[in-house]
């Protein structure tokens, strides 16, 4: 006897790979991304203020330097000097040929005219300036000028300054000036 024939079978194809497969490892890929990216963060967090704390340190140096009153020029070490004489106070050259102009009447006071100022400064820096003129008689003040410029002095650029005195100069002897505040 024969045996039946075994049931239909249509032709066997081989099975599509799983959609369900495990994953390939990234992991350390993703490790190093995550790494860089708090490394990089701590220096941006980080060393951005220190650059900045460095940066700001070398300025305040060069302020520092230009608030010492002793230096020449400066608020305890003024400079004495005859009407019309030039001087240098902080990179700034004034020019010879300023003077004191007496008041012009009752109401008005006496001035400095003619000061102007040069930006010779070694940094190329732009520079605001601001002079008190302190007028003597036998080591007595008498009397006080204070001179400024309208804003600031760029590099080898000059401005006459603009002087105001609030105090009658009276007879005067001798002159010293140096920078204000």
């Amino acid at each position: 006897m024969s045996q039946p024939p075994p049931p239909y079978q249509p032709y066997q194809q081989p099975m599509p790979p799983s959609p369900y497969q495990k994953p390939k490892s990234n992991g350390g890929k993703i490790a190093a991304i995550v790494i860089a990216a708090v490394l990089g963060g701590m220096l941006i967090f980080c060393g951005g203020p220190a650059l900045a704390f460095f940066l700001l340190a070398s300025s305040v140096e060069d302020s520092i330097s230009e608030f010492d009153g002793d230096r020449r020029g400066g608020p305890d070490n003024p400079i004495a000097l005859e009407e019309g004489e030039a001087f240098t106070i902080d990179g700034i050259q004034y020019d010879e040929g300023w003077r004191v102009q007496p008041p012009a009447d009752e109401y008005s006071r006496a001035e400095v005219v003619g000061l102007r100022g040069t930006n010779e400064r070694d940094s190329e820096d732009s520079k605001s300036v601001s002079l008190d003129f302190t007028f003597l008689r036998d080591n007595e003040e008498v009397g006080e000028i204070s001179c400024s410029s309208e804003g600031q002095i760029s590099y080898t650029r000059s401005e006459t300054l603009d002087c105001r005195s609030y105090t009658d100069l009276g007879d005067w002897r001798s002159i010293e000036v140096s920078a204000a505040y």
